[in-house]
């Protein structure tokens, strides 16, 4: 994604469609269905105008053939996105609700404080919460000067707090 951003979808049990998460300039999305078979894995829903580039099968393939290099940095976003996954897996099994909103407002904040064109709903979706536990909690990060809370919009002020949070 070279400009936006775009919320990530994923089929769920009951043929529905699960927020994951969000992504912004610079992230890779998607799959190859050439290397990886299979059906199609995360449904991507752009919430402001994005600019996304999009590399086809058969470029993939001349890439893997003529440029090693570029391919190895492709293997490398893979892995990248595995760790990131089994990362959100582990911290839903081991994390308490408070935990994984400050793990996941620190992970989507980036690598600095910011502000996520993201709802409360949209986040608690996330997180397989409700919109209300997750607004309690946010109302506490707020009070505490972590978050600052607009229309559509939450405002990470001090990740090294949630991540202090997450970890705890």
């Amino acid at each position: 994604m070279l400009a936006g951003v775009a919320q990530l979808l994923c089929k769920a049990p009951g043929d529905r469609e699960v927020l994951i998460g969000q992504a912004g300039p610079g992230a890779a999305i998607g799959q190859t269905t050439r290397f990886g078979g299979g059906p199609r894995l995360v449904t991507v829903i752009c919430q402001a105008e994005c600019v996304l580039l999009q590399v086809s099968d058969r470029a993939l393939g001349r890439i893997a053939t003529e440029t090693p290099r570029i391919w190895e940095a492709v293997a490398g976003l893979l892995y990248l996105q595995l760790r990131g996954l089994l990362q959100l897996a582990a911290e839903t099994i081991a994390l308490a609700p408070r935990q994984r909103l400050a793990a996941r407002l620190d992970l989507l904040s980036g690598t600095e404080a910011g502000a996520l064109q993201l709802s409360q709903e949209a986040l608690a979706e996330m997180l397989g919460l409700s919109r209300k536990t997750v607004n309690g909690y946010l109302g506490d990060f707020e009070r505490q000067g972590l978050v600052r809370r607009r229309y559509g919009v939450v405002e990470v002020v001090d990740r090294a707090a949630l991540r202090r949070i997450a970890g705890s």
